[in-house]
């Protein structure tokens, strides 16, 4: 029988071998059973009929019983189906079996239901099924797939060989219809032929379509030669899928290998759910073509081994952890990331890709693809253990070929920007585990989240020492998690290491190719190394020489400074400390002292203990770390050993996020104390503490369980936001004592009995203590299941979710601090009520009875119900049993409002009845009492309807009842959710009502225009509120808008625009529960086309219309009161159409034009579905229809280059109202209708420009007023070019000879005004200054132009010598005064703050304003004060009576209160410290009389000014004695003002003087409400100055200043009877020497001196204990030179400032130099840039930078952008006080970024504007305790605009807007800001009389004041102020002055937001006159 086998076997063998043969010689398909049937018979005939044999198939399986059956049984192989489990089973009997099919799938899933392919024989053998698929088809993109899963669940238990060919869409494995498919066995797609591996390969890599393509699809795509639709190996398509792999897999794929293609979204998908492909296997081979190149050597073809357009790809990676498989790729990588520019829904969703590079022997060769920096997908990249990644690209980059995208796709994509992006990259455990990443191309490398240790390699050319040298692009990585590291390595060729410079310059070279991106916000996570290598391989490196990185601190780019002698030297530490001197390393390192202490210096440091303990204290460890990030990597963190260690860290963390410690802290005995943030991260015991140990921690994370064995145990006792994820255990009388504290915050886990081994078991009861308090809206998540521990739960404003599963015992349940508050209205008084919420409580369905021994404070206690909560078993989780309560205590039972009918209301009060019986009050007291609610759901609002009384039945052991008093308020309501859904759909509405009428303003451009077509383009954004109706919104938005314009004959122009705009809004509305609910938000888009058209009427009458039709949507999120959120996504269809009509009067040069306005905007009706949770609401919003009329005019000025316009309108709408329903199964259906009828005022001001012959520019800015949706501003700006020819040729030309004839009378009229004044006054911006006619144009007439050269002597205001500046303009007739004959002419202001030297105001060239002095004696300002109150930008917080807070006046710029004041060009003083700076004396600002003008810088300026210039610099210029001359003015006032000045100044010889004495008295002032502010003061100031002239260009002036004042009064809000008084003096020797006519040098010296004293004697307040004095001394000695030429200025200079506080004796010291230079390297183009170094005492030295580039457009037009560097030093008093100082404060700094605008209209007429944006880097604030600490990071941004305009000869004024956003760490925001303020000034001077009225209008930001306080008298307020001047002769003037002439009630600081109660702010003076009278002689 052995023999008949044997020649059985023989002949099958040689049977199979024949087939085979025959196969491949003759290349035919055997036929299905042609040997199958002879196999057959034989087996029959020898008995060997158990036999299966391998079998050729030519037809593929279809997965249809009926079709495959047949097909397969011949050959011994089945199929079944069975019907109860719908599924197909093939048996292939572990066999290898060949499928050679064409033009269809080799095998199909085509019957729904789910499928298994079996492929193992009865000894668990698994055979191959060969698949070999060929589609002959030209196009077909069905048919090409080698094994496809289109249905159900798909498992094979098979090996799979496949290769696949078609035209274009070969697929080898591909999942659809939701299929899943699991492959449990190996997948190989290669074909034998080295020449031609590729298992996957088509006729056309491109998709078919561009070159060699059979179809297109459409005429763009011709030369498409991108990877979108390449062929690939493993593919999940549209209709999604997933497919798995768990045995090996090798592909080779001429495509994409791998691939996930879910394109199109669903709706409540995750993206990254949409479809899958894992490859799990032990080998995973993935390869792709990496050598197809050009004849030129770049690559010919874009490939990729794994693409997600919409999906994830996993390789090695299950639940995104890395497994431990060998992987080797090659080949790109790419995903996508939807964003805004993916404008279709079925081009791609948001992908992900997964790699796992986890063993020494994988590798991946290639970079990551992108279509765009905003569209680039998520790539997470675990490399470890030895793995490398080559990063070079081995195909063509920028893959999708965005260029030759087909039309429909190509909005959608970018192109590659160069970076390969990755999102996670997780490197090894520790630095022996790392990963290697070869950095071999240009390609950069940024990486968000990094953790690990991985090891980067840069390869060199050259000696290295240049960062040029590195081959490869950066690296960035932007948040790495603590206790990361990286190290960058490169080789040691062409290194000289013997040279130590070398060295050190490779190292620092190397070290700049990293850069960690959020260190600059104060991240120090990651542990950089640089090393040079000897050994250095793929997977390898062999140190020759390392160093640490350090980081920048502004740009976070690496570094390598080499150690210095006694410095920490390395922040890896590889062995523990254990407080003795065997701890050598740490003495090597520089770390330990010979103290014994450990001072750790280098930010982060890590102690890498593998199997050991970080910190082993065999003696006293005490760790000075307060810089530095400590971070301990070990088994165990800290182990007390019966010692104590005491750890100061700027932050601990023992154990990180990717490699946690298995012990946290171990205290057997002995103590450990941590002062500042610890993280304690423990697989095990977080912190252990026995035998009496004790531990204290700060704040932080920490992970694992916490025991207290017979030990004390205090974390978080300060209560800052901190989380505990671990169980709690005390015992033998142990103590825990445990905070938890902020919003998100919890602690997770169970208060438990410890494990009994080792405890002596006490008492019952007696386990120890655990006083947990939760508290500022945290949580504790889990149970108290230890009951012999006493648990005190102090629910402090936090929650309780109780998962306790047998009985809860807390000794005690108290409160204090309100979590929510309940508001309803009792119906017996009508009255509102409120109810303060401690603690919220909720009891989990299985737990436990809750038994509270002692209760106190109000709390909630709620219960999860089924059925409709009629019955009390319908209640989950166990009673409640309060044993005793403090009086006055309250305990909530709630409920919500599922399954309870609350329209009836039997069904709320059966609801009551039961639920009351899970409360028991065994106190029988009466101290507790009780209340019941049922929470709002989404559309059921029980509570507002429904609160019911709860009371306990002593008789029945204190069992609750509900008792009857049930609160029913009538009607129906909205509940917060649909409020919050209501407000989300209020913004979309509202956001198109504002856009539909946009286009209709295009006329107003055009018709300035009219000869040619345009294309243009504008972009725009604001912001708008609305407060009315219950809900408030905010929306900010942005957008952009294109269109093209075309003239047509008769006057008419038409046009067409699209436009796009996004915007993100916030939502806050009540929660009728639980009041105020805020964090809601949305985010809009509006997409729209528009048709335009205007048509001139003739007579200058004109009519507009436009058309819109576009899209509106919001994706919103909100909430109700207590937490539950409601997702939707609105979207709808808009229309608009809008016309008006407008008549224009007046000349070509100015014009007024009235204007009617109607415009009707459509929202149609809408129907959606949102989602909290499981449940849904049902959302439908009614039509909206929109009809606005606006009446208005608008009035304009043109110009020789464009025009300045502004619009007033009164707006109305008639017929808005918003209307929805809103279904729920919780409280069923409602409907809401709210009318948006409304009124309010729209503001804009504007200008047009004229860009050369075709171009033109515009700008505006606008506002609305009045009405209850509120645009706050909104900004437009765009141009327009002409592109073609009109239809009225030479209109163009006819209206710029009008324009500019205009422009000419107009400039005449200019300068026959200014010759009526005097060529020189004591008034005038230049002294000295005469304007001589050209000899080329003297005689000309006056229609010609003169050219006149004017000079600027040395007596100029800062003597900077010689200025000679030719312009021209218009002739004009002689004035005959004191030129003698010589014509006259005004020239605008001149400035030098900006650059130190005088100027133009408009070549400046920076945020300028100036008050002249002739504002300054039109309104008899008083003080400094009075001059910047109108400025643009400034505000003041001033504590409004004499001499409160010690007669400070608070001062900002910007919103910054940290600005320099200069005398001269000179500051005042120095060291003031950040955020004081602003703040000065008001007495010593006050002498009127010698002050020329005062010019405001507005932004940074560092560079030329130095520390402190963060908001700005006002520079104080004094007046300059020119004629001999006297003056005395006398005052008598409201409020017992009296007011004394006596002033002279001389010229005699070379000697100028000045001599003044001022006094001024002030008593008890009124308010306007009419309230009293006792006090009085008493200022007196005088000084003197000499000025020696030894010749024209050298003088030397000193002066000596003197002031004092006193003040008393009464505090009205702080209470108490308060003094002061201050004194100041200041000695200044200047000398100024002209060198050339370019160069000029200025000396000077000041001394300043200042004592001042402000008590409170009585004692009453509190915080004023203690008087408050001050006693500075402040030096100056600086050396500044200028040179100025035709096209360069330049000014430096070298500065010594000394401080002293003589209180404390401590003094301050900095030197700095500077050098600024601007360059007009091309006509009309000027570069700016400067630089300074500081190197001021105990900091380090700092250089502060600025650069600014500027355009001069035309000879009126200018436009400039740059940014500058801020510094400010802490003061000494910041430093140094005994009570609030602090010696380790760092220097504040940051940056400023400016953008502006300067448009001059005349030489008196001008308008400027300017963007600006402040960023803190590191900025100072004040603790709740009163220290000063640094704080990271802030932003200020805004803008100011500023018009000043002479309207007539006896005529001029001046108008400003500013507005502000701030966000910094002060409390500045907290209503103290203006969101805008405006200003103004208007003054009239002829003949006798004179008049002025100026003020400002405020509008505070309170986005972020507390919601219902009212914390300042009135949010929106203007204070104007009027003086009355009369010249009785030329030496006698009296005077009238009224400010605040409405009698305004407004404050600048309150009380009221502190906790002071209503009314409590500081007011302001209220209307005050004052009237004088001014001699002369």
């Amino acid at each position: 029988m052995g023999r008949i086998s044997f020649l059985v076997c023989q002949l099958l063998a040689f049977l199979y071998g024949s087939m085979q043969k025959e196969r491949v010689v003759n290349m035919k398909k055997i036929k299905t059973g042609k040997w199958s049937t002879l196999l057959a018979a034989f087996v029959l005939t020898t008995g060997l009929s158990g036999v299966i044999q391998a079998a050729d198939y030519t037809q593929g399986l279809t997965g249809v019983v009926g079709e495959d059956q047949p097909l397969l049984k011949g050959a011994g192989n089945t199929v079944s189906f069975d019907q109860k489990s719908n599924t197909m089973t093939y048996d292939f009997k572990g066999q290898d079996h060949t499928f050679t099919v064409t033009d269809s799938d080799g095998i199909g899933t085509n019957t729904e239901g789910d499928y298994v392919f079996n492929n193992v024989d009865a000894q668990g053998k698994k055979g191959t099924l060969h698949i070999y698929q060929t589609n002959n088809g030209i196009n077909d993109f069905a048919n090409v797939t080698g094994f496809s899963a289109s249905t159900g669940h798909v498992t094979v238990n098979s090996d799979l060989d496949i290769t696949a060919y078609s035209a274009y869409a070969s697929m080898g494995v591909s999942a659809g219809n939701g299929a899943d498919l699991v492959i449990n066995g190996n997948v190989t797609m290669k074909k034998s032929d080295p020449n031609n591996p590729w298992g996957i390969i088509t006729k056309n890599v491109h998709g078919n379509i561009g070159p060699g393509g059979a179809t297109s699809m459409d005429p763009t795509d011709t030369n498409y030669t991108g990877a979108r639709w390449q062929p690939s190996g493993f593919s999940v398509g549209s209709t999604r899928g997933n497919i798995t792999v768990n045995g090996d897999v090798d592909i080779w794929v001429r495509g994409t290998a791998v691939k996930t293609d879910a394109h199109s979204g669903g709706e409540g998908v995750n993206p990254y759910d949409l479809a899958s492909v894992s490859l799990l296997g032990d080998s995973i081979r993935i390869i792709t073509p990496d050598n197809e190149r050009k004849a030129d050597g770049s690559y010919k073809e874009a490939y990729y081994s794994l693409a997600s357009y919409g999906g994830t790809v996993n390789v090695n990676v299950k639940d995104m952890e890395a497994g431990r498989s060998h992987v080797k790729m090659v080949g790109n990588v790419i995903a996508l990331r939807r964003s805004d520019r993916t404008d279709k829904t079925d081009v791609y969703q948001d992908g992900r890709v997964n790699i796992g590079l986890t063993q020494s022997d994988s590798s991946w060769h290639g970079v990551i693809d992108n279509a765009g920096k905003t569209q680039a997908g998520e790539v997470n990249v675990w490399l470890s253990n030895g793995a490398q990644w080559d990063h070079e690209a081995v195909s063509r980059t920028d893959g999708l070929d965005y260029t030759w995208m087909p039309a429909y796709s190509k909005p959608s994509y970018d192109n590659f920007d160069g970076v390969s992006y990755v999102n996670q990259l997780i490197g090894g455990k520790n630095e022996s585990q790392s990963g290697f990443l070869s950095q071999n191309s240009e390609v950069k490398l940024h990486i968000a989240n990094y953790s690990g240790y991985n090891t980067i390699i840069y390869k060199h050319e050259g000696n290295g020492t240049e960062k040029a040298n590195y081959i490869g692009g950066d690296t960035t990585i932007v948040h790495a998690a603590s206790g990361s590291g990286i190290t960058l390595a490169t080789g040691n060729n062409g290194i000289d290491l013997s040279d130590g410079d070398t060295v050190a310059k490779v190292l620092n070279a190397l070290a700049g190719k990293l850069i960690y991106a959020n260190y600059v916000k104060g991240e120090s996570n990651l542990d950089g190394t640089v090393v040079i290598a000897s050994g250095l391989t793929a997977s390898s490196v062999k140190a020759d020489v390392s160093g640490m990185i350090t980081f920048d601190k502004k740009t976070g780019a690496g570094t390598y400074i080499k150690p210095q002698e006694g410095e920490q030297n390395t922040n890896r530490m590889q062995e523990g400390i254990t407080g003795t001197t065997d701890d050598t390393a740490y003495t090597n390192a520089n770390i330990r002292k010979d103290d014994g202490t450990y001072k750790f210096t280098l930010d982060p440091t890590t102690i890498t203990v593998e199997n050991g303990t970080a910190i082993a204290a065999n003696a006293k460890v005490n760790i000075d770390a307060k810089d530095t990030t400590l971070q301990l990597n070990a088994k165990t963190g800290i182990e007390t050993i019966g010692h104590a260690v005491s750890i100061d860290a700027k932050k601990l963390a023992v154990g990180v996020e990717t490699h946690h410690v298995e012990n946290g802290i171990l205290a057997n005995g002995g103590s450990v104390t941590i002062a500042g943030d610890v993280d304690v991260l423990a697989d095990k015991e977080a912190i252990h503490a026995k035998n009496k140990g004790t531990v204290t921690l700060g704040s932080g994370t920490i992970m694992g369980r916490i025991l207290s064995d017979e030990s004390q145990i205090s974390i978080n006792q300060e209560k800052k936001a901190s989380s505990v994820t671990g169980d709690l255990s005390v015992a033998n009388g142990g103590t825990i004592d445990l905070a938890v504290a902020g919003n998100g915050n919890a602690f997770t886990g169970n208060i438990t009995k410890m494990a009994p081994e080792g405890i002596t078991l006490m008492a019952l009861g007696d386990d120890g203590t655990v006083d947990l308090t939760v508290t500022d809206k945290a949580t504790w998540k889990g149970g108290q299941n230890n009951a012999d521990a006493a648990v005190h739960l102090k629910l402090n404003g936090g929650s309780w979710i109780n998962t306790s599963t047998g009985e809860a015992v807390l000794d005690s349940l108290s409160g204090s601090k309100t979590l929510k508050t309940i508001q309803y209205v009792d119906p017996s008084d009508n009255s509102s009520k409120e109810i303060p919420v401690n603690g919220f409580i909720s009891m989990g369905e299985n737990a436990g009875r809750l038994t509270i021994n002692n209760y106190s404070g109000t709390h909630i206690i709620s219960y999860a119900h089924d059925n409709q909560g009629t019955d009390v078993n319908d209640y989950k989780g166990g009673d409640t049993h309060i044993k005793a309560a403090e009086t006055g205590s309250m305990v909530i039972a709630a409920t919500d409002s599922k399954g309870i009918q609350t329209s009836s209301q039997d069904a709320v009060e059966n609801a009551f009845r039961a639920l009351a019986q899970k409360f028991y009050y065994e106190g029988g007291d009466g101290n507790l009492t009780g209340k019941m609610l049922i929470a709002s759901g989404l559309t059921s609002s029980s509570l507002s309807r429904f609160m019911g009384d709860m009371t306990f039945d002593t008789e029945q052991d204190g069992k609750g009842q509900y008792n009857g008093h049930l609160i029913n308020i009538s009607g129906d309501f909205e509940t917060a959710i649909m409020k919050g859904a209501r407000a989300a759909i209020t913004s979309s509405l509202m956001l198109w009502r504002a856009n539909a009428d946009d286009l209709i303003y295009r006329g107003d451009l055009l018709r300035r225009n009219m000869e040619e077509d345009g294309l243009w383009a504008r972009t725009y954004g604001g912001k708008d509120s609305y407060d009315a109706t219950g809900i408030d919104i905010t929306n900010q938005y942005w957008g952009v808008q294109v269109g093209y314009d075309k003239v047509y004959p008769e006057g008419v122009i038409a046009g067409a625009a699209i436009d796009y705009q996004t915007g993100d809004s916030n939502y806050t509305y009540q929660d009728e529960d639980f009041g105020t609910v805020t964090g809601n938000t949305g985010k809009s888009k509006v997409y729209s086309i528009g048709l335009y058209g205007s048509k001139d009427l003739g007579n200058q009458d004109h009519f507009d219309l436009t058309v819109k039709a576009g899209s509106v949507g919001n994706d919103f999120t909100v909430y109700n009161g207590i937490g539950n959120e409601l997702k939707g996504n609105y979207r709808n269809r808009a229309y608009s159409i809008s016309s008006r009509y407008g008549k224009r009067f007046g000349s070509d040069k100015k014009y007024i034009e009235p204007q009617l306005q109607m415009t009707w905007s459509h929202v149609d009706a809408n129907h959606f579905t949102a989602h909290s949770g499981e449940e849904e609401l049902q959302i439908g919003q009614g039509s909206f229809d929109s009809v606005v009329g606006r009446v208005g005019f608008e009035a304009g000025r043109n110009g020789k280059y464009g025009t300045f316009y502004g619009k007033l309108d009164l707006a109305h709408e008639f017929k808005g109202a918003v209307r929805g329903t809103y279904y729920a199964d919780d409280g069923g259906s409602k409907k809401t209708e709210v009318s948006m009828k409304d009124t309010w005022i729209e503001a804009t001001m504007g200008t047009t420009l004229q860009l050369g012959e075709n171009g033109t520019a515009y700008f505006d800015v606008s506002r609305t007023f009045g009405g209850d949706y509120e645009q706050e501003w909104k900004v437009n700006g765009g141009v327009r070019f002409a592109v073609g020819s009109g239809v009225t040729p030479g209109a163009k030309e006819a209206q710029k000879r009008s324009l500019a004839k205009a422009t000419m009378a107009e400039e005449r009229e200019d300068i026959s005004r200014s010759q009526t004044k005097s060529t020189i006054s004591e008034t005038a911006p230049i002294p000295h200054v005469q304007l001589v006619p050209d000899k080329t144009t003297a005689g000309k007439t006056d229609a010609e132009t003169q050219s006149a050269v004017y000079t600027a002597s040395a007596a100029d205001d800062t003597s900077y010598g010689s200025v000679e500046t030719t312009y021209t303009a218009p002739a004009a007739s002689t004035y005959q005064g004191e030129s003698n004959g010589t014509p006259v002419f005004t020239l605008g202001q001149v400035v030098v703050t900006a650059n130190r030297v005088p100027q133009p105001i408009l070549e400046a060239k920076a945020d300028l304003s100036i008050v002249s002095r002739d504002e300054i004696e039109a309104l008899h300002m008083e003080s400094i004060e009075d001059t910047l109150r109108t400025i643009p930008g400034v505000q003041f917080l001033n504590y409004g009576s004499n001499g409160l807070n010690a007669n400070f006046s608070g001062i900002r710029i910007n919103g910054s209160n940290d600005i320099i004041i200069l005398v001269d060009g000179v500051r005042l003083n120095d060291f003031k410290g950040a955020g004081s700076s602003g703040y000065a004396f008001t007495s010593l600002l006050n002498n009127m009389d010698n002050v020329e003008r005062v010019e405001v810088l507005r932004g940074s300026a560092a560079v030329m000014y130095g520390s402190g210039a963060k908001g700005g610099v006002i520079n104080i210029i004094t007046r300059k004695p020119t004629s001999n001359t006297a003056s005395m003015d006398i005052a008598r006032g409201s409020f017992g003002k009296e007011a004394y000045k006596f002033n002279a100044m001389g010229v005699k010889g070379k000697i100028r003087y000045q001599v003044y004495d001022d006094k001024s008295i002030e008593g008890s002032t009124k308010d306007a409400s009419g309230k009293v502010w006792p006090g009085h003061s008493n200022t007196k100031s005088s000084g003197a100055k000499l000025q020696y002239d030894f010749n024209k260009d050298q003088n030397l002036s000193v002066s000596y200043d003197k002031t004092s004042s006193d003040f008393t009064g009464v505090d009205l809000i702080r209470k108490g009877h308060y003094v002061g008084a201050f004194d100041s003096e200041r000695l200044t020797l200047k000398y100024d020497w002209n060198l050339s006519k370019l160069w000029n040098n200025t000396l000077v010296y000041r001394n300043s001196k200042e004592k001042y004293l402000w008590s409170k004697p009585g004692g009453e307040d509190p915080d004023m204990a203690q008087p408050s004095t001050g006693d500075t001394e402040y030096s100056l000695f600086s050396d500044t030179f200028r040179y100025k030429s035709a096209t360069y200025t330049m000014v430096g200079g070298l500065e010594y400032v000394k401080g002293k506080d003589n209180n404390n004796g401590k003094d301050a010291k900095n030197t700095s130099m500077f050098l600024q230079g601007d360059w007009e390297f091309l006509p009309h183009l000027t570069l700016s840039g400067g630089v300074r170094h500081d190197s001021p005492k105990n900091f380090d030295s700092h250089n502060s930078f600025s650069y600014k580039l500027a355009w001069d457009i035309t000879k009126k037009d200018s436009i400039y952008a740059g940014r500058s560097d801020y510094y400010i030093l802490p003061s000494l008093s910041q430093l140094y006080d005994v009570k609030f100082g602090n010696k380790d404060l760092k220097a504040s700094e940051g940056r400023t970024t400016s953008i502006g605008y300067n448009h001059e209209f005349g030489p008196e007429n001008y308008l400027t504007f300017g963007w600006f944006e402040t960023k803190v880097g590191v900025g100072l604030n004040i603790a709740n305790d009163g220290t000063y600490h640094n704080v990271i990071g802030g932003i200020i941004r805004g803008w100011n605009a500023q018009y000043n305009v002479r309207l007539s000869r006896y005529v001029n004024a001046k108008l400003g807007w500013s507005h502000l956003y701030y966000d910094d760490s002060s409390n500045f925001s907290m209503g103290y800001a203006p969101k805008d303020k405006a200003t103004f000034g208007i003054y009239y001077d002829k003949d006798k009389f004179g008049a002025a009225f100026d003020g400002f209008y405020f509008i505070r930001d309170t986005s972020r004041a507390t919601k219902g306080v009212k914390g300042w008298p009135s949010d929106k307020y203007a204070v104007c102020n009027l003086s009355l001047n009369y010249r009785a002769n030329t030496s006698t003037e009296f005077y009238l002055k009224v400010d605040n002439i409405f009698n305004k009630l407004w404050a600048e600081h309150t009380d009221v937001i502190w906790g002071g109660g209503a009314d409590t702010w500081y007011a302001m003076p209220g209307r005050a006159l004052t009237l004088g009278m001014k001699l002369r002689f």
